[in-house]
């Protein structure tokens, strides 16, 4: 079975659609379903042919398919065009139309995205929080949250981030990655390899910024989003694992062709991604080549070998060589190793992390950021039992 992903028709919206988007959403008398609807009208985005097709209960009404999409649709998950995954954005669509906000955002905004599920919603908080902290005041920025189990509580402590030009958006993706069987370590869940798929979910956006959710970001966030990708289609990191690890990785996989990146950081080129058919291509890897051991990344660095821009280390700075002394990393971040101020962003890579175990300095930067984290109580609870130690000792 492929990945079914169909690519917009029509490109980012001109200026001249822009200007008269922007008429739209300063009028006066229209009522905002008038202003959405129209909007999507003059976009070209909704596809009045599918939409009927789909929901013969809506072409059997009198209702205009468009104001039925603004008034109802987008809150009951039906998609306004073939390409838009109508079904993941219900949540989202309670309090703004989904396909309409992302057609007046996506000129200046860079979604960053993360995917969790309910086990991991305190240590994304405390990513989430290094952000916030380090955001200029006019800074914008829209965090989607990726998932499946959330309970309803957590998602109420997590969007208490959310403040103006901070906004925190829920996306569940259990319906749409229901029919795809992800392969790979056995030990990493369907949700966390479905990545793949963020490309497909962010279709007007120009870029997007993946990362995982066991990392503090300890600078502005804008300086990684701004980095020109060039003609790659990502830009990501170098994984710091031990020949002795890509050696026994590699023993019945195909070989690698370039430097390994490591995945948890990937500000990925939506439309490249989507028109080289990679969700595709690195999904067949996984059905092809399966391994109890080898985990997405490795499929995705056979597949962009030869298109990715490999950015500089502080922006996924991987923690584990620090904890087994690499030597061949050491003398590579030596001058982040004497400034640790300088690291972008800390990746708390292997089983070890800052919540269960104490690295010198290093663990000082994830604090840091915790104690800002209507988790925080938690975090420090889970820390002092598995160490014995007390935050306050860090």
């Amino acid at each position: 079975m492929e990945i079914h992903t169909n690519t917009h028709p029509t490109k980012i919206p001109s200026n001249a659609v822009q200007g008269v988007l922007e008429k739209i959403e300063n009028a006066r008398q229209p009522t905002s379903e008038f202003k959405i609807s129209t909007a999507l009208a003059i976009s070209g985005l909704f596809d009045t042919n599918y939409y009927l097709e789909q929901n013969p209960d809506v072409a059997e009404s009198d209702i205009d398919p468009i104001m039925h999409y603004t008034l109802y649709g987008a809150k009951e998950g039906r998609s306004p065009a073939k390409w838009f995954y109508g079904n993941i954005f219900t949540e989202m669509a309670k309090y703004t139309n989904p396909l309409y906000y992302h057609l007046k955002t996506c000129r200046e905004i860079i979604p960053i995205v993360f995917i969790a599920d309910d086990s991991f919603a305190k240590y994304l908080s405390v990513a989430i929080c290094s952000i916030k902290e380090n955001k200029q005041k006019h800074d914008k920025h829209d965090i989607y949250i990726l998932h499946k189990d959330i309970k309803t509580e957590n998602k109420k402590k997590l969007s208490k981030l959310s403040s103006p030009n901070f906004s925190i958006h829920f996306l569940n993706i259990e319906k749409a990655i229901k029919d795809y069987l992800f392969c790979g370590a056995v030990h990493i869940s369907s949700i966390a390899q479905s990545k793949i798929l963020i490309p497909s979910f962010f279709q007007l956006y120009h870029k997007v910024l993946y990362i995982d959710c066991d990392v503090v970001v300890n600078n502005n966030i804008n300086i990684l989003l701004n980095i020109d990708l060039h003609d790659n289609t990502i830009g990501a990191g170098k994984d710091f694992c031990s020949s002795q690890f890509m050696s026994t990785l590699q023993k019945n996989m195909p070989p690698l062709k370039n430097t390994y990146f490591n995945s948890g950081v990937m500000l990925i080129n939506t439309n490249k991604f989507l028109k080289k058919n990679m969700q595709n291509n690195i999904y067949n890897l996984m059905k092809k080549h399966k391994s109890d051991m080898v985990v997405d990344q490795y499929y995705f660095n056979l597949a962009l070998y030869d298109s990715v821009l490999f950015i500089d280390n502080n922006w996924n700075f991987q923690w584990h060589p620090v904890i087994f002394n690499h030597d061949s990393f050491k003398e590579e971040n030596k001058e982040y190793l004497k400034n640790l101020d300088r690291i972008g962003i800390l990746h708390f890579t292997s089983h070890k992390k800052p919540w269960n175990h104490y690295v010198p300095n290093f663990s000082n930067i994830f604090w840091k950021y915790a104690k800002l984290s209507p988790f925080y109580s938690e975090i420090k609870s889970e820390y002092e039992h598995a160490t014995g130690k007390t935050v306050e000792d860090i």
